[in-house]
């Protein structure tokens, strides 16, 4: 079978032949290529789901040492990535061990490796779905010998700002806005742009901690040699179970922990209050609980001290209470206390906590709506431990509380506790105070995120914790997706959820199929090769479907950046592009020239035969020079013959 006769076929026939034969995988599906490689990464959505007016694409950034692996875009923001493994972090691509190695790579996906830990292998398969959806899938594997706790954070970083950023209750989705102002030659052109864009990020599972900062602040650097782990002091732990039997395997925000002490109530512990000897979460999600008791400190803890643990699983409406003494200090083995959930009606969490202060910071009310039937107890704190509160006030059933006599260079953050007649601990509200974290990465110290937003926000993250044992591969799907300010954000949350399922091996497959019409040549070098394919991935990524006064598909310059002319539309001594790209579209490569052919003769002012220099669905720019309209127009023949003979169709 020649070229010229594979050339003409149809993607279902090529997918036909490559189902029959049997699949052969393409070079870009087994790749090795590092930053020094000269691969095309930028990635624009498929022909079938592009539009023009507000179209994302990305650019993969994997080789700076002093930058994080990211996919940036010119006026959409940035989305990376940030590992945490025993408190040490990793974002900078010179604190990862090795390179970052892309294995797939495609007009519309990429996959990419790197080992943020020497024993954490971490794979990210990032694909633009459509010009409004991008799909981030991050696989961790422990390929160590002990168990690894690992803490993974993506976030959206915009420059120009996020506005009002907002969890949605169910904490797969952060709801934020940008704008995107378009340049000059858009705006004088008439060209349609998108200036205020709303962005939805959705996450395949709830996760485990959220927060808005002002930036990202400094990455934290790495220690120069890992010191000896400390010792646990006295850890109360135990198992969890519902009310069926089963282990509970849910984790934070689904499941919340109140730990206090029998006759010390003016102190609290949860969640979030730091281990001294291991990294696991209070609640890694494996059925189990546990709880430094080393964290009270007014008065700190002795022995014969008793302690209550209160376990909430929102997930299945069940509460439970455990308890036990402590025994000796320090305790190595630990305090057992194993809690049994059973179903309860549990207090919603007081609804629009806020804490406003004074001037000069020396007093602050905190407000709430009250559930009916429920008492609160304020609690707040000082320090910069997370999960350790002191009690303000108790039994509080008015909807506000004045907090005096504060010091006004002291941080101070509040949440609120209700208590239903019934004495059934309610669900805790959501930390609020002063200052809100500032810096992403000074956030990233604490065992969660804060939920905490920055009034001026830059950076909106979520933190998933995952816990693996060795040899154990989790994985998890982050989805970013825009709309129009004022759209339907509630129908785009739902399509990115219906999303989570989709299979990107297949989309890597169909690019397969697509890629698999274009001769594979002999090349001197590999980089010689690697530009070949490349430069087949840059003219694919720049087709748009019909749209507007293109009744086939046509071509931009550039979707990624998306500068004035480069995304008007398409020009003649551009269309030479169109010589090869009949070799892998030989259908796409007639339309682009059928748009020429249809804007010809289209207004009664133009001179017969003339084509404008540059058209797009929205744009007919003229010449006009020394009294004349100018035009490539013979151009026009001579491309459409030497693509006839690539395609060898007259139609």
């Amino acid at each position: 079978m020649t070229r010229r006769l594979i050339a003409v076929l149809t993607l279902d026939a090529v997918v036909l032949v490559w189902a029959t034969l049997g699949r052969t995988q393409h070079e870009l599906s087994q790749l090795a290529v590092t930053g020094s490689d000269p691969l095309f990464t930028t990635y624009a959505a498929p022909l079938a789901r592009s539009q023009f007016v507000l179209d994302e694409g990305y650019q993969l950034k994997f080789s700076e040492p002093e930058s994080g692996v990211e996919f940036t875009t010119d006026n959409g923001g940035t989305l990376g990535l940030a590992f945490k493994v025993g408190g040490v972090v990793r974002y900078l691509v010179r604190d990862l061990v090795g390179e970052p190695v892309i294995s797939a790579s495609y007009s519309d996906l990429v996959r990419l490796h790197m080992r943020p830990f020497p024993d954490i292998e971490a794979e990210v398969f990032f694909q633009v779905y459509s010009s409004r959806i991008a799909i981030e899938e991050v696989v961790i594997t422990n390929s160590g010998i002990a168990t690894q706790v690992v803490d993974v954070y993506a976030f959206l970083q915009h420059p120009e700002g996020l506005g009002a950023p907002a969890m949605r209750e169910d904490a797969r989705a952060s709801v934020c806005s940008h704008e995107e102002p378009p340049d000059s030659w858009t705006v004088e052109h008439g060209v349609p742009h998108c200036r205020n864009v709303t962005d939805v990020l959705v996450l395949d599972a709830p996760a485990q901690a959220y927060g808005g900062y002002a930036n990202l602040g400094a990455p934290p650097a790495p220690p120069l040699a890992r010191d000896a782990r400390g010792s646990n002091y006295c850890v109360e732990w135990g198992t969890v179970r519902h009310a069926d039997g089963s282990l509970c395997t849910h984790q934070p925000p689904l499941v919340q922990q109140l730990v206090m002490r029998v006759g010390h109530q003016g102190e609290i512990l949860t969640e979030d209050a730091p281990k001294w000897g291991d990294p696991d979460p209070n609640i890694p999600g494996n059925g189990f609980q546990g709880c430094e008791l080393g964290n009270f400190l007014h008065p700190p803890l002795r022995v014969g001290d008793s302690v209550i643990v209160v376990v909430t699983c929102n997930a299945t409406g069940e509460q439970g209470i455990g308890g036990a003494a402590v025994r000796e200090l320090p305790a190595p083995s630990g305090v057992r206390v194993d809690v049994q959930l059973a179903p309860t009606t549990v207090p919603p969490a007081p609804r629009d906590v806020h804490a406003h202060f004074a001037a000069n910071y020396q007093a602050a009310v905190v407000t709430w709506v009250p559930e009916r039937g429920c008492r609160y107890n304020l609690y707040r704190r000082t320090t910069g431990t997370p999960g350790r509160y002191d009690l303000v006030a108790q039994d509080l059933s008015d909807p506000g509380y004045l907090d005096l006599g504060l010091d006004p260079d002291s941080s101070y953050r509040y949440v609120l506790v209700g208590r239903d007649q019934h004495g059934t601990w309610g669900w805790r509200s959501a930390e609020v105070g002063r200052p809100a974290v500032t810096s992403f990465f000074a956030d990233v110290n604490n065992a969660r995120l804060s939920g905490l937003i920055s009034e001026e926000c830059h950076v909106v993250a979520v933190q998933r914790s995952m816990s693996l044992r060795p040899g154990e591969t989790k994985s998890f799907r982050l989805i970013r997706a825009v709309i129009e300010q004022g759209g339907n954000v509630d129908s785009l949350a739902m399509a990115c959820k219906a999303l989570m399922a989709s299979d990107m091996e297949e989309a890597l497959q169909e690019d397969e199929a697509a890629y698999a019409r274009i001769p594979r040549l002999s090349w001197p070098s590999r980089d010689h090769c690697l530009m070949y394919w490349s430069a087949f991935s840059m003219m694919r990524q720049c087709m748009m479907p019909p749209e507007g006064e293109c009744s086939f598909n046509y071509y931009l310059f550039s979707r990624e950046p998306t500068w004035g002319w480069g995304h008007g539309g398409q020009v003649f001594h551009e269309s030479l592009a169109m010589l090869a790209y009949a070799y892998m579209d030989p259908e796409g490569a007639q339309n682009s020239q059928r748009v020429y052919a249809e804007r010809m003769n289209s207004r009664p002012e133009w001179p017969d035969g003339y084509i404008p220099y540059r058209v797009g669905p929205y744009l007919n720019e003229l010449l006009y020079w020394a009294n004349e309209y100018s035009s490539a127009a013979p151009g026009f023949n001579w491309e459409t013959g030497d693509i006839f003979q690539v395609t060898q169709d007259p139609n």
